[in-house]
C-alpha cells in the first residue's frame, strides 16, 4: 500500500510539472539541432538561462509556446533573418541580450516583452531598426545600444520611458534618429557617469548634442531647402542646430540666412554639413546664449560669418571649432582682414553715434550726424525689451529697466547700427 501511495505522489508531480511545462536551464542551444530538440519539449516556462549561438541556427519557430524564462535570453550570432518564435515571450527577467546577428534586419519576434531588466542589442550588423519589439517594454535597468553599423532610427523603443541604471548607445555610426531618448533622459533619475551616447551620427552624436536637441526649442536645419526657406524669428529662443539629415542636398553656403537670424539663447551647431564651404549668411548674429560648436564640416574654411559676434564677444559660453577644412581659433577670426567689412560693419557703423550719460540711468540721448530712425532694446539673453521711434525725438526712456547691460539695434539712413550700453 506504502509503494502504491508513494507511485500516486510521483505521478502526480510528475503531472504538475508536465501541465505546467516547466524546463530548468541553463540551456546552451549551439545548433539547430539543439533548438529543435528543446522546442520538441514544449516549454512554456524555463527557470534559467537560455543561449543560443551558432550559425546553423536559422528557424526559431518551434519555441512558440515558450512565455516566461526566469533567467535570461542570449541570441548570439545566429543565422537567422527573424526572430518570429519568440513572439509569445512576456518576460526575460535578467535581461535580453542581441548580439552579432548579422542576418537581423529588425526585431520582429518579440512583440509581447513587457519585463526585461536589461535590454543589450550590439554588433548587429544588418540591423536597420529595431521595429517588433513590445510597445509594452516601459521600464529596463541598463540598456545598451553598441556598435549596431546601420541601425538609422530608435523608434521600437517608443514606448521605454525610464532606463534606471545605465544607459549606453555608442558607435552606431548611421544612426540619427533617437528622439525617444529625449523622453527616456527626461524621465529617469540617471547620473552623467551612468550615460554614455557617442559614435553615432548627427544630432545622436553624443549627450550634449542630443540634450539641446531635447530642447523643444531647437530649431534644426537640415538641408538645403530647409536653409533656403527659413522664415523663422529672428530671435531663437532655444538652439540653432544646421546639420545634415541625411535626405537631401546640404547647401554650399548659408546666404539664404543673410538678416534673418540675429540671437540665439542656446546653442548654435554646425556640424556634418559636408558641402559647405562658409557661413557669411550668419553675419547679422550677435549673440548666443550658450556654446558654439563648429566641427567635421569637410568643406569649410571660411568663418567670416561669425566674426561680428566674435568681435562683440557675444557667445557666453564656449567656442569649439575643429574637424573642418580649415580650423581658425576665435582670435585669428578675430582678427583675419578677409573679415573686416563683413564682421564689424553695424558695430563700426554704431561708432558713429554717441550714447549719453555713461551709465545711463533713467534716460538715453543719442548724438549723431546720421539720421537715427528707430532703435530696438534686447537684454543679454537676447529678449526683446522695446522700440521706439526716433525721427522726432533722440532721447530713449530705459527708467522702467533693470539695472544690466542691454544692446541698442538702430535703423539708420545708412544701415543698422549696435550698440552696448549700461543700464543703472
Amino acid at each position: 500500500m506504502k509503494r502504491i501511495t508513494t507511485l500516486l505522489l510521483i505521478l502526480t508531480f510528475s503531472t504538475f510539472s508536465y501541465a505546467q511545462n516547466v524546463g530548468t536551464g541553463p540551456f546552451n542551444l549551439r545548433s539547430q539541432a539543439d533548438v529543435n530538440t528543446f522546442a520538441a519539449n514544449n516549454f512554456t516556462e524555463i527557470n534559467g538561462n537560455i543561449i543560443m549561438t551558432g550559425s546553423d541556427i536559422t528557424n526559431l519557430s518551434g519555441l512558440s509556446t515558450l512565455t516566461k524564462i526566469n533567467g535570461s535570453l542570449n541570441i548570439s550570432n545566429i543565422g537567422a533573418t527573424t526572430l518570429n518564435g519568440l513572439q509569445n515571450i512576456t518576460e526575460a527577467s535578467s535581461g535580453l541580450v542581441i548580439s552579432g546577428n548579422g542576418n537581423l534586419s529588425d526585431l520582429s519576434g518579440l512583440g509581447k516583452l513587457e519585463d526585461a531588466d536589461i535590454i543589450s542589442i550590439g554588433s548587429n550588423r544588418n540591423l536597420t531598426s529595431l521595429s517588433g519589439l513590445s510597445n509594452q517594454l516601459t521600464e529596463v535597468g541598463q540598456l545598451f545600444i553598441l556598435g549596431n553599423a546601420r541601425l538609422t532610427t530608435l523608434n521600437g523603443l517608443s514606448q521605454l520611458r525610464r532606463v534606471t541604471e545605465e544607459l549606453t548607445v555608442t558607435n552606431n555610426r548611421a544612426l540619427s534618429d533617437c528622439s525617444i531618448l529625449c523622453t527616456i533622459l527626461d524621465s529617469s533619475n540617471l547620473s552623467d557617469s551612468n550615460i554614455e551616447i557617442s559614435g553615432n551620427a548627427n544630432v545622436c552624436l553624443d549627450q550634449g548634442v542630443l540634450e539641446s536637441v531635447c530642447d523643444s526649442n531647437t530649431i534644426t536645419l537640415g538641408n538645403r531647402s530647409e536653409v533656403n526657406n527659413y522664415n523663422g524669428p529672428s530671435t531663437i529662443s532655444g538652439n540653432l542646430f544646421i546639420t545634415y539629415k541625411g535626405t537631401g542636398e546640404f547647401a554650399l553656403n548659408l546666404d539664404a540666412l543673410t538678416g534673418k537670424i540675429q540671437r540665439i539663447n542656446g546653442d548654435l551647431l554646425i556640424k556634418n554639413a559636408n558641402l559647405l564651404t562658409n557661413i557669411d549668411g550668419l553675419q547679422d548674429l550677435i549673440f548666443v546664449g550658450g556654446d558654439v560648436r563648429i566641427t567635421d564640416n569637410t568643406s569649410l574654411s571660411q568663418f567670416c560669418g561669425i566674426a561680428n559676434l566674435i568681435s562683440r564677444n557675444g557667445v557666453q559660453g564656449s567656442i569649439v571649432i575643429e574637424g573642418n577644412n580649415q580650423n581658425p581659433t576665435p582670435q585669428q577670426i578675430r582678427n583675419d582682414n578677409r573679415c573686416q567689412s563683413l564682421s564689424t560693419a553695424e558695430f563700426l557703423l554704431g561708432n558713429e553715434i554717441k550714447t549719453f550719460p555713461i551709465p545711463a540711468d533713467t534716460r538715453i540721448t543719442f548724438s549723431s550726424s546720421l539720421r537715427l530712425k528707430s532703435v530696438a532694446v534686447y537684454d543679454v539673453l537676447g529678449k526683446h525689451i522695446q522700440s521706439s521711434s526716433l525721427d522726432s525725438d533722440l532721447v530713449l526712456d530705459v527708467s522702467h529697466l533693470h539695472s544690466g547691460i542691454y544692446f541698442l539695434q538702430i535703423e539708420t539712413t545708412k544701415g543698422r547700427a549696435l550698440k552696448q550700453v549700461i543700464v543703472n
